[in-house]
Parts: structure tokens; sequence; C-alpha cells
């Protein structure tokens, strides 16, 4: 959990435009977008596993309120500790 929030917090104080990110483990290629959305389809849980902030984004971003504050979201799609087998892609 703790490499999850400051994975998370790292990418949005680095690309203030940044407004989504997905942790995943190593198993999965960042590069393949199906990788991706299978990690998050089969590892992850909104209960334990998201985080939302309201903070400062991109002044291009049209959806931000006028003083360019926005909604961002970090998703921990990554297997649980000994979560075995079942999270692992045949």
């Amino acid at each position: 959990e703790g490499d999850f929030n400051r994975t998370v917090e790292g990418s949005f104080r680095g690309h203030k435009s940044m407004k989504r990110v997905i942790v995943v483990d190593e198993d999965i290629d960042i590069y393949d977008d199906r990788d991706v959305e299978w990690a998050v389809a089969t590892r992850f849980q909104a209960n334990r596993g998201l985080i939302v902030k309201r903070e400062k984004g991109s002044s291009l971003d049209p959806s931000a309120e006028p003083d360019h504050t926005t909604s961002k979201v970090g998703m921990d799609a990554t297997m649980p500790i000994g979560g075995g087998r079942k999270f692992i892609r045949d």
C-alpha cells in the first residue's frame, strides 16, 4: 500500500497534467493497453485500491475549475501480497 501511494503521489507531482495513474506489477506490459486493462479487471478493487484527489492540474484542461483545480485518480492494479496463482495470467 505504501509503494502504491508513493507511486501515485510522485506521478502527480512529476506531471501536473496527469489525471489518472494505474499501478501494475512487473508481469504487466505497460505499453499494451489490453495487458493493463486485464490487470485492472482482475486485480483492482476500488474499496482498497483507489485514490481520488483534488489538486492543481493543467491550465489547458477545459474540464478543470477556473483556478485549474481538477480531480485525479490513482488505481492499484497490483497483485495482493500472498495472492497466489489466481492473480497470474496464463
